[in-house]
């Protein structure tokens, strides 16, 4: 399957993908006899009497996009091991927004639900700029943007450059078991309940976990092999390592370096979906790749601006942190307010790390 195969053939290839053998089935009555073919992909049933898309039920039901495009821009995602939304953008002759919203749908479509078994292997990474590389004037935006130091403060100490730059990388579990891989970020620092949490999402009948020695994995104690690497051990006394997802790490750091130049927190996870996808057929052929992605085209889910919009809106990490930000703005009011109403019996009270004294209150209890 090369490129001048795929460019005439299309429309064949994307129905032998879309249905099997290409017999087309209605999306609404599940029929698959009595389907008459129209003009420009477009099919009757006469079973329901209903005119119906071969992109109906899938993420490219709404796009104006033609088939011959979609699928050279599949092919271009495929054949590339670095692909960026501009990329796309000039390979089928398109905008740059039309290329950006092409990425996003299918990264969206390529949600990760595969779990891995055997000798799995886990690490975690932070994403994210050096920060002693980071331009001060972008420090200081960065410490504004995350509410950690007011608008209008314009030096910051290092104490408040530590939180930011702790603020500032995205934390990312990853696991393998040497075929399959699984990435999953999230937006705020790690803790043991939120490894538990993803083991028993992405982990199944693992017969070894191997790990480094980090405190965060201290709640595993069966089948569990150790890494220390603050003493330079890089494989256990049993010969596990667990190597194999660092240089998947490394894959995708380098991967993301070289087609991205800016992402926000908010679309990380999109990223490490289609990675993870395309990771886990790198070893298959063309056509097998082609059918391994149409098959999350084809799930029947639909994907629009809106659905994106809807996935990303609560996961950017400055809307976490304003939150936190807020929420300890409002004790601090509230145990303001608990002090001054009884001055009589609280002298002093230390709420988020500041020590509140009784103010003069007309209306306090005397």
């Amino acid at each position: 399957m090369d490129i001048i195969y795929i460019t005439e053939h299309a429309e064949d290839l994307w129905l032998r993908f879309r249905w099997k053998d290409g017999i087309p089935i209605c999306p609404y009555c599940q029929a698959s006899q009595k389907q008459y073919k129209c003009i420009d992909c477009r099919y009757k049933c006469n079973c329901c009497n209903r005119r119906y898309s071969s992109r109906v039920k899938t993420i490219f039901q709404n796009s104006k996009l033609s088939i011959q495009k979609i699928v050279l821009a599949i092919y271009h995602v495929l054949s590339t091991e670095a692909v960026s939304a501009i990329s796309i953008a000039r390979f089928i002759g398109v905008s740059y927004d039309t290329g950006w919203l092409f990425m996003k749908r299918l990264q969206y479509a390529t949600l990760q639900e595969t779990a891995i078994t055997g000798i799995v292997a886990l690490d975690e990474v932070y994403l994210g700029s050096r920060w002693r590389n980071i331009h001060w004037k972008k420090k200081l935006e960065i410490l504004h943007d995350y509410r950690i130091i007011p608008p209008e403060k314009e030096r910051f100490t290092l104490s408040e450059a530590g939180q930011a730059r702790d603020a500032y990388k995205m934390p990312v579990l990853g696991g393998t078991d040497g075929t399959r891989v699984f990435l999953q970020c999230l937006q705020n620092q790690f803790t043991s309940t939120d490894i538990q949490d993803l083991m028993q999402r992405f982990v199944q009948d693992a017969k070894m976990i191997v790990t480094d020695d980090s405190s965060l994995y201290n709640f595993l104690s069966d089948n569990h092999e150790i890494n220390c690497h603050s003493h330079k051990q890089y494989t256990s006394k049993n010969g596990y390592s667990s190597n194999s997802i660092e240089g998947v790490f490394s894959h995708f750091k380098r991967r993301f370096r070289y087609a991205t130049v800016h992402c926000k927190d908010c679309y990380m996870q999109l990223y490490l979906n289609l990675f993870v996808a395309k990771w886990n057929i790198r070893n298959c052929t063309m056509e097998e790749c082609f059918g391994s992605i149409f098959g999350y085209i084809t799930t029947g889910k639909t994907c629009r601006v809106k659905d994106i919009k809807e996935c990303t809106k609560q996961s950017g990490k400055k809307e976490l942190i304003r939150a936190k930000q807020q929420k300890k703005k409002e004790d601090v009011e509230r145990m303001q307010k608990y002090i001054n109403d009884n001055q009589e019996f609280i002298k002093s009270i230390e709420v988020n790390g500041l020590t509140l004294y009784p103010q003069h209150n007309p209306s306090a209890k005397l």
